[in-house]
């Protein structure tokens, strides 16, 4: 690799992978099942919530939003998050924490990004990681098994903080960091309000 002269970090979910047909699928889903039928979110109610800048995390973007409803509808639903997550991780993965084993939304989703971008970035000076608040599971699954990346540098979900709070950011740097020299200017891609706010 040539003299890094800036170092890329990238968010993962609608950065390297196409997730509004899995994850916004998979929240809706589970309002839909959480709420008995009686509610089941558009994209639009989902991208609303996003907007929000605090919702990065979509097991607690599936809780609200069953909780908004409650509120609104005046009926009382169970809104039990390790059920939630148990729900919407079904619908999303499929079951167990065997990538080979997946069958859900996740084995659908476009891969915006490949290998060879990646290296290419790396001879033109720009090395890169990955900072997401996908879980470690579901973010290795799109980098080593349908992208085919190694070993990458990767901040997850329960690495760090949710978005905005930058930590998984600085930590991020920090690992990337070790290979190059400091101080080179950092490019962050991320989608949401939540990505744009983390500085």
């Amino acid at each position: 690799m040539p003299n890094p002269i800036a170092l890329a970090i990238f968010d993962i979910d609608g950065v390297v992978r196409d997730v509004s047909g899995s994850y916004r699928r998979a929240i809706a889903d589970t309002v839909e099942q959480f709420t008995q039928g009686h509610y089941r979110p558009t994209p639009k109610d989902i991208d609303q919530l996003k907007s929000e800048g605090i919702w990065n995390n979509d097991w607690k973007a599936s809780q609200e939003l069953i909780q908004r409803h409650s509120d609104a509808s005046g009926h009382s639903y169970s809104s039990n998050y390790d059920d939630i997550v148990l729900y919407f991780q079904e619908r999303y993965r499929g079951s167990g924490d065997d990538p080979s084993q997946w069958v859900g939304y996740i084995t659908q989703e476009p891969v915006l990004m490949s290998a060879q971008y990646l290296t290419n970035l790396a001879q033109g000076g720009v090395p890169s990681a990955f900072f997401s608040g996908a879980t470690r599971g579901s973010a290795n699954y799109i980098l080593r098994q349908r992208i085919g990346l190694a070993n990458p540098i990767l901040i997850a979900m329960a690495d760090a903080p949710s978005k905005p709070d930058p930590t998984g950011l600085y930590l991020t740097i920090d690992q990337l960091e070790a290979t190059v020299p400091k101080g080179l200017t950092v490019l962050y891609a991320g989608d949401t309000d939540a990505d744009m706010a983390t500085d």
